[in-house]
């Protein structure tokens, strides 16, 4: 194996689409593009079964057991690009709308996630000489943070896969695909998210609609946003022998077990000079909130809580300096709608608007 300088990570690209029968590939089209900094692992992740039995001094055999992919990518947050398939179909139904050629994609919570999930392509060469297909994704969770270095949002998103393919064993690879495989097209999806494009809205769950349509003093200004939500999704190993496969050792679509969803909302702060917020710690003052991230008119991200519970504050005097606060929240299920939230009760709803014109959860056209 030599070295000729091709295998580096400028040659490299990834893309997902939305998949609809487990184990079974989708084959990529022009839409599929992710731009990530970084994606893990490449290729097959296998349980390592050696026999132990008496009656010998060195392992004399080995096979290969379960298959345990945990994919994770991540990089800028973008107002559009294909990382918002994996987001929305962990959070449940995206139902699109269009007017003169911008999308809005209106994102709805359901309890439980069925029957969503995508296939991932790793592609390392522009000749897709080395390919790495992971038919069935799970989406399992997202980040999506402040990188107080760069100024830019970032997303990281994890899921549960069920094999890798690679090479010829793909069907996204160009010799099982007529005409050759579309590759993946980095061309678009440009435009990232600076956190200068934020503005959060907070007060308590029990008052009224943020004044002045939320530029207004219920208004705060944190100095770095964090947003996190997972799923309690296991592996399911099935007997699954068939005449010409046996994929008992890939984890049938992952089940459910537990309380539906973990969504932390943190905020934080480089000088905290109010008691206020410590104040409602102690006394378990529920909050709504609401975290938008506006380019223009025709690049949003939007996302509203209806109910947040305060989680233990992170509060200390480093020194002489200014004295910084974190606060972190639980996003809960309301059991009526807030003030200015109407119709919304789950932890949190969700909209995008931007130029993508299909529907995130199944890749469906936007009409």
């Amino acid at each position: 194996m030599g070295v000729d300088g091709t295998g580096i990570g400028g040659n490299a690209s990834f893309g997902i689409i939305p998949a609809t029968t487990w184990h079974t590939a989708q084959a990529l089209s022009g839409n599929a593009a992710v731009k990530v900094k970084e994606v893990a692992p490449v290729g097959a992740q296998r349980k390592i079964l050696t026999d132990e039995a008496i009656g010998q001094f060195f392992a004399e055999h080995s096979r290969l057991g379960k298959e345990i992919i945990d994919l994770t990518f991540s990089g800028d947050l973008r107002y559009e690009g294909a990382f918002w398939h994996h987001i929305v179909q962990l959070i449940g139904t995206d139902v699109g709308s269009v007017a003169t050629g911008v999308y809005t994609h209106t994102v709805t919570m359901s309890d439980i996630v069925s029957g969503r999930f995508y296939t991932a392509v790793q592609q390392i060469l522009s000749t897709r000489a080395q390919l790495y297909e992971y038919p069935s994704v799970k989406p399992m969770g997202f980040k999506i943070t402040t990188d107080k270095g760069s100024g830019l949002m970032q997303f990281e998103c994890t899921g549960i896969a069920d094999t890798c393919k690679i090479g010829g064993d793909a069907t996204n690879d160009s010799d099982n695909m007529p005409g050759g495989s579309p590759g993946i097209d980095y061309s678009s999806n440009v435009l990232r998210v600076p956190f200068c494009d934020a503005r959060v809205n907070i007060n308590a769950k029990s008052g009224a609609a943020f004044d002045s349509g939320g530029d207004g003093s219920d208004r705060v200004f944190p100095n770095a946003i964090s947003i996190e939500m997972s799923r309690p999704y296991v592996r399911d190993f099935q007997a699954d022998r068939t005449t010409t496969n046996s994929q008992c050792w890939q984890t049938a679509e992952p089940r459910h077990d537990g309380l539906q969803s973990d969504i932390i909302v943190t905020l934080e702060f480089d000088e905290q000079d109010s008691r206020t917020w410590f104040e409602n710690f102690q006394d378990a003052t529920e909050q709504k909130c609401e975290i938008l991230f506006r380019q223009d008119a025709d690049n949003l991200i939007k996302f509203e809580f209806p109910k947040l519970f305060y989680l233990q504050p992170d509060y200390s005097i480093p020194g002489p300096g200014r004295i910084p606060s974190v606060f972190p929240f639980l996003a809960q299920k309301a059991q009526t709608d807030p003030a200015g939230m109407l119709n919304i009760t789950q932890p949190f709803k969700l909209t995008v608007i931007n130029g993508d014109s299909n529907e995130y959860h199944d890749n469906s056209a936007i009409t």
